[in-house]
């Protein structure tokens, strides 16, 4: 009988030793939360890196986007301004275009700048009068983003109204946010601002190079727009991308028919 509760004894010490082995070889609740902190820092981090890596690519594709548009922005005008021509007095009588409204000119004041050109592509398909038109850049706002302006190119080819009224010609959006769209014309001396082959100085003379500058501003990322949502001076004044170039004009006067030229540029 001795013997059995000595023995009782020991296999309940050795029970509870094993007991405490084992809760002595596992985690405790500091290690537990300790651990799980660190998987969440790990956690936070790869995310905020991941998140800031897909905002710069969607930013670089904007941008680039941007850049394509300006391209061919700068591609539509330069080519335009190429073709631009005239009449001389005796040509307007000769075809019978002296008594219209629309008589083949080029303007460039306060803001408006319109030209009537030639081109050996056709404007308006199955239209006899397709290659000559009358071409207007104008900056207007952008109905569905205040504050922003857009450069539009306009086509008139029936030339039966003036394209400086609404809705004559075709529309097309070339730049979404444009932040500078500036053209000044040679006249053999310096660049002008202003250019008219209706007026005195001028009458039916082209200028034979037109400088052409076109500016955008860079698109914000979703970041940014939130950002700025939330705190509209929290960014700095937003970046921009701009194109220059110089025209050349194929159907200009020549060199006698305007002022002598500088030494800086030397008609050919």
């Amino acid at each position: 009988m001795k013997f059995n509760c000595i023995m009782k004894i020991k296999s309940i010490m050795k029970f509870k030793s094993q007991i405490k082995f084992k809760y002595e070889s596992g985690f405790t609740l500091i290690e537990v939360l300790l651990s799980l902190g660190i998987l969440s820092s790990i956690s936070i981090f790869a995310i905020t890196t991941l998140a800031s890596q897909l905002d710069m690519r969607n930013k670089l594709a904007s941008i680039n986007d941007s850049q394509h548009a300006l391209n061919v922005a700068m591609e539509k005008v330069f080519d335009d301004v190429r073709h631009a021509y005239v009449l001389s007095k005796q040509d307007l009588v000769f075809s019978g275009m002296s008594g219209r409204a629309t008589k083949p000119s080029f303007v460039a004041r306060s803001g408006n700048f319109y030209f009537s050109m030639q081109n050996f592509r056709s404007f308006v398909g199955n239209s006899p009068q397709s290659n000559i038109a009358f071409v207007r850049y104008v900056e207007k706002p952008d109905a569905k983003n205040s504050g922003h302006k857009q450069l539009l190119r306009i086509v008139d080819t029936d030339m039966k109204e003036s394209i400086e009224r609404d809705g004559v010609g075709q529309e097309q959006v070339l730049v979404t946010d444009l932040a500078e769209f500036k053209t000044s014309y040679w006249n053999g001396v310096d660049f002008t601002q202003e250019w008219d082959t209706n007026s005195s100085d001028t009458e039916g003379k082209l200028p034979k190079m037109v400088k052409i500058k076109i500016s955008a501003f860079n698109p914000l990322t979703d970041a940014e727009k939130q950002m700025k949502e939330l705190n509209p001076t929290s960014l700095r004044e937003a970046s921009t991308i701009s194109l220059e170039s110089i025209s050349y004009l194929l159907y200009s006067a020549g060199q006698a028919n305007l002022k002598e030229p500088s030494k800086e540029y030397r008609w050919q």
